[in-house]
């Protein structure tokens, strides 16, 4: 890895655990399959209640089963299993489901209602998995139109920053300066965690995954500076 050069694909960035990653995991059984699609929501708890112990919470594009549903406090809450050994309650609008009647309008809603690559990863979510959904030629408009906003403020192309939106294209430090200054943040603030950023690393090689962890902490302690 080229020291001067920050490579790390911006599903790291954006998104600490994007639809790319949770489309290469298994899918959870016991119940009907479903994706999460609004992350603030998405708060996995021991109860059904809005105060219950917090289990973990679930990045955007996680799949998960859902098992029962069960009202508590005005709100509806889903039974999911994560995996074989994880499970708990979700609300309802944390995520959507294919065979769900109604969740893809809601959805496109959620995508309307958002901006930059936030609006295009919950495209990409869509068009992975609401594949029968009517809608499907709006929301690849949707992420066409997105696509060719943001690559005129990073100066980029549209395929390339669809591409980068996938995963297929590496992102240089100076492009990602100038992403977080297209969507209001400090670079930082695109970077996961540092325990999570660990964890995406592990099979990179040493010396690479060192500098980079070394990187993300420096840009951190300039934001705190």
């Amino acid at each position: 890895m080229i020291p001067h050069k920050l490579t790390l694909f911006l599903f790291f960035l954006l998104l600490g655990a994007s639809s790319i990653f949770a489309q290469q995991r298994k899918p959870p059984a016991g119940g009907r399959l479903a994706v999460v699609v609004e992350e603030r929501l998405a708060a996995l708890r021991a109860t059904p209640q809005l105060n219950g112990k917090l289990v973990r919470r679930l990045g955007r594009g996680r799949m998960v089963a859902i098992r029962s549903a069960k009202n508590a406090d005005g709100v509806t809450f889903f039974l999911v299993n994560v995996t074989s050994r994880t499970h708990g309650w979700i609300q309802r609008e944390a995520v959507a489901s294919p065979t769900r009647a109604g969740d893809d309008q809601r959805l496109m809603r959620l995508i309307e209602s958002s901006e930059g690559f936030d609006r295009l990863s919950r495209a990409r979510i869509f068009l992975d998995y609401f594949k029968r959904s009517p809608l499907r030629p709006d929301v690849l408009l949707l992420l066409g139109d997105t696509a060719e906003e943001l690559a005129k403020q990073l100066s980029l192309t549209r395929t390339s920053v669809i591409n980068i939106e996938k995963g297929r294209q590496q992102v240089f430090v100076h492009t990602l300066t100038d992403l977080a200054r297209a969507l209001g943040v400090s670079p930082s603030h695109l970077l996961p965690v540092e325990g999570d950023l660990a964890v995406l690393l592990r099979d990179k090689p040493e010396k690479g995954r060192e500098w980079i962890l070394n990187a993300a902490g420096s840009l951190a302690d300039s934001d705190k500076g």
